[in-house]
């Protein structure tokens, strides 16, 4: 949904002439494919111009009429009031001026808290970045699409929100620490266990949450910091120094344009801590 919204196309690999009830079920990031030809079947989909180079079949929603629903039947499963809606503008205007703090507090409340008895165990960075994408997606409406690129040599967790020309460009670098990346919660299997550590993760402080130390299997090298890293606070100087890079790249693309540039760091499901990097 974030991908339909975000980009003027989406890339499928194949439409496939015949759906099969167990691929739809199965329905997975890396295989998109049964859901679209089941969507461009109803008509919700359309093809699109293909891209040059590009084999794959590219589809989009059909028009803007199509569009609003798409967004309508966001707010209504996410819950969004008008009001609600209001202030979701807001955040996002916040984000574009400077501040995401707005933005991650309404995404904590209205968006990360429906995940309470979800994926616990295997929530994904890029999930975060669908969440964020699609807040900021109902925020502008469906008249207004925003470009969404990835740099070629980043993983999915940073993206790039362009307005116009003038505008800035905001850039969020996302890292994801899950339950099981916690010391002493890392063999944990009981689900109920580890949505009631993760309930427990949002009640912390920063300072007290970047202390924790990490599960031992989880303390990787990382060429940012030099060595494995062992707590929390390094999983956050790692995605600071890849958000440093990154940054500074798209200042060297775009010269003349502002670049405003977020961390936000995910802890369990719900708890988000997060800062603006100052280019130096």
């Amino acid at each position: 949904m974030s991908d339909l919204l975000s980009n003027s196309s989406v890339p499928i690999m194949v439409l496939h002439p015949e759906l099969r009830f167990a691929p739809l079920l199965s329905h997975n990031e890396t295989d998109r494919s049964y859901l679209a030809s089941f969507l461009y079947y109803l008509g919700a989909l359309t093809h699109h111009s293909p891209l040059p180079d590009d084999s794959r079949v590219q589809l989009c929603i059909p028009n803007l009429q199509a569009r609003r629903e798409y967004v309508q039947e966001l707010c209504h499963i996410l819950q969004i009031s008008p009001d609600k809606l209001v202030t979701l503008q807001a955040a996002v205007t916040q984000m574009f001026s400077g501040d995401i703090s707005p933005l991650c507090a309404f995404i904590q409340t209205h968006f990360l808290d429906l995940q309470k008895y979800n994926d616990v165990v295997h929530s994904m960075e890029h999930t975060l970045k669908s969440v964020f994408i699609l807040a900021v997606s109902i925020a502008r409406g469906p008249e207004n699409t925003f470009s969404e690129y990835d740099l070629a040599r980043t993983q999915a967790d940073a993206v790039f929100l362009g307005w116009k020309e003038y505008s800035p460009i905001v850039h969020i670098e996302f890292k994801n620490t899950t339950v099981g990346h916690i010391e002493g919660q890392y063999n944990t299997n009981n689900w109920q266990q580890m949505n009631n550590y993760s309930e427990t993760l949002s009640r912390m402080q920063q300072e007290e949450i970047l202390g924790l130390p990490l599960a031992s299997v989880c303390q990787k090298y990382d060429k940012h910091i030099n060595r494995a890293a062992r707590t929390v606070r390094d999983m956050w100087a790692i995605v600071h120094a890849q958000a440093k890079e990154n940054s500074e790249l798209l200042h060297q693309q775009n010269p003349n344009r502002e670049v405003i540039t977020y961390v936000v760091h995910r802890i369990g499901l719900q708890k988000l801590i997060h800062q603006r990097l100052n280019h130096t």
